[in-house]
């Protein structure tokens, strides 16, 4: 009983090794700097990572998968055949510009006119030309409820943002 139970334990932890693949690489972007955070997905799958700081991912494939997906906001999702490779590294083309965004609390998603506070719309033409490296200072006294402070009045220091009050 012991070298059957053995026997099935063993073989079951070969199929499970051979039901996936590692691929590891590194996602940068047009200038060759890092990615950080870019996601890695394989096609058709809920199995996925990030980069880390140096751009570096690694993903465990299931077998018969043969796509993986980078995506990383502000730049073009990119569809990668796998084949027999076990190293893919690629070079994200920017292209996506972000139209608007709503932040809403705890990641509800509503219509800007379903809201029951002030919404407010702020075009890139008002920040883009601004002097500050900061966004946060940028935004400062343009969003009704909301406290932008810097942290010192040295340029790269923290911003502290609060909302109605919190």
């Amino acid at each position: 009983m012991k070298r059957l139970s053995l026997f099935l334990s063993l073989f079951f932890l070969a199929m499970v090794g051979f039901s996936q693949r590692t691929i590891k690489g590194i996602v940068k972007d047009n200038s060759g700097e890092p990615l950080i955070g870019a996601s890695v997905v394989a096609k058709g799958t809920e199995t996925g990572t990030v980069t880390d700081i140096d751009g570096k991912y690694s993903l465990d494939v299931p077998v018969g998968v043969n796509m993986i997906t980078f995506s990383y906001t502000g730049f073009e999702t990119q569809e990668v055949v796998i084949g027999e490779q076990v190293e893919i590294n690629t070079k994200m083309q920017e292209g996506v510009a972000l139209q608007e965004v709503v932040v809403t609390a705890m990641g509800i998603q509503r219509e800007k006119r379903s809201l029951g506070y002030s919404a407010v719309s702020i075009d890139k033409k008002s920040i883009e030309n601004r002097p500050l490296a900061d966004v946060g200072r940028v935004l400062q006294g343009k969003i009704p409820g909301v406290n932008i402070t810097s942290t010192s009045g040295v340029s790269g220091t923290g911003t502290n943002i609060t909302i109605r009050g919190y």
